[in-house]
């Protein structure tokens, strides 16, 4: 009777407060990056949105906006790379996985202040359609090219 009832209401119990540990750190994370917990409450709510995703979750969107804030994107545009990249990734049947490493790539590029093969070539192997994106707003996907024109990494996200 232990093993049947008493166990598996000691692993519930535990994930449970495994899972509330983990929402205090991101409810902390987002406070520290938005100055308020007013402030990350507000972004909290807007991030439901990006949650809704197919494979993504609450906790995965409030980890990509706090990576994203913390190399200076401001909490609408983190926002809106969020949505746009999980419906991206979501088309061809990724999930939170591909998303959280298409933020790492983000946070690269933006880091170096140059797109770079390196960074670009892993967003591209989670969102496949990019290149078409990339292609119909630039007329070219060479990196090398758009860096002499001048085109930064926050120019090519406002623009894709």
């Amino acid at each position: 009777m232990t093993a049947s009832i008493t166990y598996p209401m000691q692993q519930a119990g535990a994930t449970m407060v495994d899972s509330v540990v983990e929402y205090d750190k991101l409810d902390r994370a987002m406070t520290a990056i938005m100055g308020s917990a007013e402030g990350a409450r507000e972004e909290m709510l807007k991030l439901r949105e990006v949650a809704r995703l197919p494979g993504l979750g609450f906790k995965e969107a409030i980890h990509g906006s706090t990576q994203l804030q913390a190399v200076g994107y401001n909490a609408d545009f983190a926002r809106k790379m969020l949505l746009e990249f999980g419906n991206a990734i979501a088309t061809t049947g990724g999930g939170k996985y591909q998303l959280e490493l298409v933020v790492t790539q983000l946070q690269q590029m933006r880091s170096a202040g140059k797109l770079l093969m390196m960074d670009f070539r892993p967003v591209m192997q989670q969102v496949p359609i990019l290149a078409k994106v990339v292609q119909r707003a630039f007329g070219t996907m060479n990196l090398g090219a758009l860096r002499e024109r001048g085109v930064t990494p926050d120019v090519f996200l406002q623009k894709i």
